[in-house]
């Protein structure tokens, strides 16, 4: 789901709902952040402050695009 992200064929929020929703808490301690930043959407679409007090939709969407890069780089450490 991170390379679909970075190929631009889903939004970042597509990938944090996916991470919330099916990885879960309960998986893997990488999707930890991903999983953090679908909640600071939901804060953000309630009209409450984000992940920082300066937080906007675009701000949280780089977060996750900059996470959707770590996964990638640790995924190909792993498999290397």
């Amino acid at each position: 789901m991170a390379r679909r992200l970075l190929a631009q064929t889903i939004t970042p929020r597509d990938l944090t709902s996916w991470a919330h929703q099916f990885v879960t808490w309960d998986g893997t301690p990488l999707a930890d952040e991903l999983i953090g930043l679908e909640i600071t959407y939901d804060i953000l679409d309630s009209g409450h402050g984000g992940h920082e007090d300066s937080d906007t939709l675009e701000d949280v969407g780089a977060y996750v695009i900059a996470q959707a890069h770590r996964l990638i780089g640790e995924t190909a450490i792993g498999n290397g």
